[in-house]
This record gives structure tokens, sequence and C-alpha cells, in this order.
């Protein structure tokens, strides 16, 4: 399999799995939109082409909603992961995907410090704040 460049991964991304954080906010849309979902689950052959060979797939919060402060086992498992230093990438859609409130976003920005890694939307959107911490690259869309 050839493997798509991207300068900005490195050996130790690599070292470190690729975490596939899969979400839809009700048991609704789990049901009725499953084009979402396959979409999103698509990005782990978009790992595979960066050169992940067996990406994790988080999909335990199919159907809790990111607003307010729903407990999210699979969120949890994440930023454990992350917390580990297990985490080399972080695929998903947009980042309501992960979260719509402040103190989520401020606890994976927090550990993102520890853990440098990535975050690579499927889109060609880039975002890459001066002030991320060395060795991480932020791509947020959404």
């Amino acid at each position: 399999m050839q493997f798509v460049k991207d300068q900005r991964i490195t050996d130790s991304h690599h070292k470190r799995s690729a975490f596939i954080y899969v979400r839809q906010s009700s048991s609704k849309q789990v049901k009725q939109n499953t084009e979402s979902q396959k979409f999103q689950l698509s990005l782990r052959e978009r790992a595979i082409s960066l050169g992940w060979s067996m990406p994790v797939v988080i999909d335990d919060d199919l159907g809790i909603s990111a607003a307010g402060y729903a407990e999210r086992p699979g969120f949890q498992k994440l930023l454990t992961q992350i917390t580990m230093k297990q985490v080399g990438i972080i695929f998903c859609v947009d980042a309501s995907r992960l979260s719509r409130n402040s103190k989520d976003w401020a606890q994976l920005f927090e550990l993102w410090c520890w853990a440098p890694l990535l975050r690579q939307p499927p889109r060609n959107t880039r975002y890459e704040p001066d002030d991320a911490p060395p060795g991480s690259v932020t791509d947020i869309s959404g």
C-alpha cells in the first residue's frame, strides 16, 4: 500500500496510535442518518493511508450529545489514552464531534500539552495557532 506523505506527521506520531472518534448527538440520528456514521467511520481509511496500520475507532458515544455535561464514555476513553501518551493523531469529522462545551475543550487542550498529537479533519481546512504546544498540530474546522 502506498502511503500519503504529510510532513507534519513524524515518527513520534506513528509510534502512537491513530484514534477515530465517531459521535452522533441522538439515537434518532444514529438510526436515521447512517450516511454520517459511515462517513465518520471512513476516517479509518484515511488513517491507514497516512501510515497507521491499526487505527482505534471510538464509537461509544453514538447517540450522546456533546452539549452540556453528558457522560460520554468514549470521550473519557480518548482523554485517558491521551494522558497515557498512546495517541498520535485524532481523526474526527469536525470539532463539534469532540465537544461543544468549554469544560471538555479545556481538558482536551490541557492534555494536548502533555502528549503532542495531531488532529486531522478530512478537509483541507487548517488552523495552526502560534501558541500550540511544541510538536502538536491542531487542524480545527467546524
